[in-house]
């Protein structure tokens, strides 16, 4: 993926300016932005601010529709950034996973529904943000659909795609 793939220059109405937004709270010294546009844009950011992230990292993926998770400690990041952008267009399509990559600082998790929640102990992903184009807001915005309401059916490329990445990052499953 490149580098500039997260910010784009494209006329698509998809990355129009006001179609991407995050509301930051801080509480006890935690700071937490919850990130929404067009998952293409969300898996873009995502890959492109885990670049700034410290050099070993955790992560956790979560397949909904199978009920798998897999785990790992201590990962390359280099090795965490090609996963996620291998995942991209995977979960982009299907929805249903989360994915969390998170140190002792920061954690970012993509939600089932293709949300970016950022967790940190400082604010500095929300200047990064704003130099991705986000615009800030002060609440979420309404939500216009119901996830729950959507069938989750299990999909073997889903499936093969979350189980390749797991191998490639040595990651263990957990059972529940």
């Amino acid at each position: 993926m490149s580098e500039l793939a997260w910010r784009s220059t494209s006329q698509d109405p998809r990355f129009v300016h006001g179609g991407a937004w995050y509301v930051t709270t801080a509480h006890a010294g935690l700071w937490r932005s919850i990130v929404g546009a067009p998952a293409e844009q969300v898996m873009d950011v995502v890959y492109h601010l885990l670049g700034f992230f410290d050099p070993a990292v955790d992560m956790l993926l979560r397949d909904l529709r199978s009920g798998r998770t897999w785990q790992g400690s201590l990962l390359p990041l280099p090795d965490v950034r090609e996963a996620v952008g291998r995942l991209r267009q995977t979960l982009v399509a299907f929805g249903a996973v989360e994915c969390a990559v998170y140190t002792d600082q920061d954690q970012f998790t993509i939600t089932r529904d293709r949300l970016l929640i950022i967790d940190s102990r400082t604010d500095r992903w929300t200047y990064r943000l704003d130099a991705a184009g986000f615009e800030p807001r002060a609440q979420l915005p309404a939500a216009t659909w119901n996830p729950e309401r959507v069938t989750r059916r299990r999909d073997a490329a889903l499936e093969e795609a979350l189980w390749v990445a797991a191998e490639r990052l040595g990651l263990e499953e957990r059972r529940a």
